[in-house]
């Protein structure tokens, strides 16, 4: 029987330091590396700077007010 390891999700905090590497000109997989994440989540925080400033917070929310462009 396989075991699988279940995917930890990422936090504001390893987002903060994937920017901070990238923009240091650190190689995605060294930064994954570090981090013990996989290259694609690296890739996905590098390259997203508005979800790794609002983190998990800021995705998939809706207004609770239909948008006038609704009427």
């Amino acid at each position: 029987m396989k075991v699988t390891a279940q995917a930890r999700q990422i936090t504001d905090s390893d987002r903060g330091q994937v920017q901070l590497l990238h923009g240091r000109g650190m190689a995605r997989n060294e930064i994954a590396r570090r981090l013990k994440r996989s290259p694609p989540t690296v890739s996905k925080s590098a390259a997203d700077p508005v979800r790794s400033v609002l983190g998990a917070r800021g995705r998939g929310r809706r207004s609770a007010t239909p948008s006038a462009s609704a009427n």
